[in-house]
């Protein structure tokens, strides 16, 4: 097995085209929640700049993936927070936890977008708010204005940023379709981007007693460099890819936006556009190895086959596949398959 240094695809913000290996979901396959298509980009930015993201849509969270993206606010409190684009607020909440203090605005395209973990509200967000909490007596409240009564324009301040619910300082957007969270770098925003993603070392896991790397049935790690590196492979085996989009602060953990490798003709990708609230979060602990069975760095799965399905209560013991993964082929000795995943409506 020759392994050459595996190729991370990624992009934010939606100018240019997409890279040849990535496949949009066919119409007839979306929920009747999907967007059709690529939603219009977002026409402000929710903070002054300069933008920083400190964490990306499907990173790995104990036990879920992460929804959203994270911007930073220099951990200071107070930055003004501003409507990325019109609609009405669908929701505000005050809270101590979870997203503490949050809005969603509902744009006319059926976007919602989530704005979390603030410090305050502006006017009349504000009022609205403190009139519920005076009048029942309780700071925590979760309330649902009817359409047209917030109303706000792209570019308007709706809010300060803060830490509420879960710190450090800093401000959490989504972009939701119904039960759907969409990769909001996908979906409306747009990022200025020149720091390439950094792909950092290979896990090979031999899954049965007849099968090897380099002799050992042991999983075997490579770290990635520019040279070729041949490896002797035995049986069947699956990949563990640890990359990492740098974005601004190099924090290691940021996930990109796709990673993927090729074996004998096979092409396998693992690609966070969108996850499913309802079923789909249990799946980061074995989309990734989070709980470090094979290496510590929470490496991604990329190719694994029908056989591979862990027994995870929150699935149901349901054998699912989560929506980023892409017809992982599983590698038998001397030839390799793909099995295509089945097909869930999605």
């Amino acid at each position: 097995m020759d392994l050459a240094r595996p190729r991370v695809v990624h992009r934010r913000g939606l100018a240019g085209r997409l890279p040849v290996a990535h496949r949009e979901p066919s119409a007839a396959g979306r929920r009747r929640s999907d967007p059709s298509g690529l939603a219009p980009r977002a026409r402000a930015s929710s903070l002054d700049p300069p933008i920083r993201i400190t964490a990306t849509f499907g990173e790995y969270r104990h036990g879920h993936f992460h929804a959203g993206v994270d911007f930073s606010t220099d951990r200071h409190i107070g930055k003004p927070v501003y409507a990325p684009a019109s609609g009405d607020v669908q929701r505000v909440q005050t809270s101590g936890a979870g997203f503490g203090n949050n809005l969603m605005i509902r744009t006319p395209d059926g976007r919602s977008i989530l704005l979390a973990h603030l410090d305050a509200f502006d006017e009349p967000i504000a009022s609205y708010i403190s009139a519920a909490q005076e009048s029942t007596g309780r700071y925590e409240q979760s309330l649902t204005p009817e359409r047209g009564r917030l109303h706000v324009v792209a570019g308007q301040r709706v809010a300060w940023s803060g830490e509420s619910g879960a710190g450090p300082p800093h401000l959490h957007m989504e972009i939701r379709y119904g039960d759907l969270a969409y990769n909001p770098l996908r979906y409306g925003l747009s990022v200025p981007d020149s720091t390439p993603p950094l792909l950092h070392r290979v896990t090979l896991e031999p899954l049965d007693d007849s099968s090897s790397v380099r002799g050992s049935p042991a999983p075997r790690t490579i770290v990635l460099g520019p040279s070729v590196d041949t490896v002797a492979v035995l049986g069947r085996v699956r990949a563990w890819v640890a990359a990492a989009d740098r974005v601004s602060t190099g924090w290691a953990r940021v996930a990109p936006y796709a990673v993927g490798l090729a074996w004998e003709g096979q092409q396998v990708e693992c690609r966070f556009d969108r996850i499913a609230w309802d079923d789909q979060m249990p799946a980061a602990e074995w989309v990734y190895d989070g709980a470090g069975r094979v290496a510590f760095w929470t490496p991604v799965a990329l190719w694994f086959g029908s056989d591979y399905h862990p027994t995870m209560p929150e699935l149901h013991g349901a054998a699912r596949r989560p929506a980023c993964c892409r017809s992982p082929p599983v590698i038998h000795r001397g030839r390799s398959c793909c099995t295509p995943p089945t097909p869930r409506g999605t």
